[in-house]
């Protein structure tokens, strides 16, 4: 299991929802994780300075990916963040 994927869906469900329905939603993900990240919690992204901020086009990829596979939410839903990461949150 892509312990990145599940941080990603972990982190953002914790912060009320996974979704990459609009621009905002992604925008609001990109930034969520790059903050995390200068914050301690090694998501394992790099980023570089798009537009609106910092961009991570692998970020965006696994993003996708778990937002098309039902069977990932799945099995991450049986997953929990470290005590640390959600102390960050």
């Amino acid at each position: 299991m892509d312990q990145r994927l599940a941080g990603i869906y972990l982190v953002m469900k914790e912060l009320g929802g996974f979704s990459l329905n609009s621009f905002d939603d992604r925008l609001f993900l990109q930034k969520t994780i790059y903050l995390l990240q200068i914050l301690g919690v090694d998501l394992r992204f790099r980023f570089s300075w798009y537009l609106r901020g910092p961009y991570s086009n692998a970020l965006t990829q696994c993003a996708f990916e778990i937002d098309v596979s039902d069977t990932l939410k799945s099995n991450f839903d049986k997953l929990k963040l470290r005590p640390e990461v959600l102390q960050v949150l």
